[in-house]
């Protein structure tokens, strides 16, 4: 069995079963550090010291991150704390920022139908800028990126896939509230590896564009049929709420 204290990267997401009977809240499977991703956050949901859900987010500026709508508990007496940079069994360690982080999230958020999965996260003192700690481009344009291989990032089980955006209808036939102007669909190359594991929702769906050798989060890990499977999964579409980014925060396209 493979066991690693580091960043889970390339098709690793979130993987609660999206069904009738089974909708739960996301959860930690393992522990992680940044790595090569030094956009990516921990997300942690707390009631008092309990830890009521985990999930990944993405560093869009210093004071503002991306995450999943589903991330958000709005239970009273909830906190919102979001560590970037070198994070160990839940802890942070020397090379990270934390921070109590207020939410916004998406106003037609339908949690039923997983629909406008999408949140801003923000704080009060900015995130220090370092090796470990960057942000993350969004895109410029509406470009449907199929065909292209894509990356996860996040706290899910110890392995890497390879992915691909894959074409819209391959997810429409196994999801019957997808959205295809408001979704991507993202699947595994091969048949033994996989796109969702416990841990991930929330946490960045990220195109390497090779002009620019810059990597842009163009999805935001949703949901998935199975746990760990090779199956299509579902991310929101970053493009689609580019508009939304950057009335509701301090996102500055110019800052890449």
């Amino acid at each position: 069995m493979l066991v690693s204290m580091a960043l889970v990267v390339i098709g690793i997401v979130n993987a609660e079963m999206y069904s009738a009977q089974a909708h739960s809240k996301p959860s930690e499977y393992e522990r992680a550090d940044t790595g090569p991703y030094p956009w990516q956050g921990h997300l942690r949901a707390m009631a008092g010291s309990v830890n009521k859900i985990y999930c990944g987010a993405s560093l869009i500026s210093p004071k503002w991150a991306l995450t999943a709508a589903r991330c958000i508990d709005t239970a009273k007496g909830i906190v919102h704390i979001v560590t970037f940079g070198k994070v160990v069994s839940q802890t942070p360690i020397v090379g990270s920022e934390q921070r109590t982080a207020t939410y916004l999230r998406h106003e037609q958020f339908d949690e039923t139908n997983m629909l406008n999965d999408i949140a801003l996260l923000t704080w009060t003192k900015e995130i220090t800028l370092s090796d470990h700690i960057q942000p993350i481009a969004l895109p410029r344009h509406n470009a449907t990126f199929i065909g292209e291989t894509v990356s996860i990032s996040g706290f899910g089980r110890t392995e890497s896939s390879s992915l691909y955006v894959a074409d819209q209808s391959l997810c429409a036939t196994s999801y019957i509230n997808f959205a295809l102007n408001t979704n991507l669909c993202a699947k595994a190359k091969v048949i033994d590896q996989s796109t969702f594991c416990l841990g991930d929702t929330g946490g960045p769906l990220v195109y390497l564009n090779a002009t620019s050798n810059t990597y842009v989060q163009i999805g935001i890990a949703s949901h998935g049929v199975m746990m760990c499977s090779p199956d299509p999964s579902v991310y929101t579409r970053v493009t689609a709420y580019l508009p939304w980014i950057e009335a509701n925060s301090g996102y500055d396209k110019n800052q890449f």
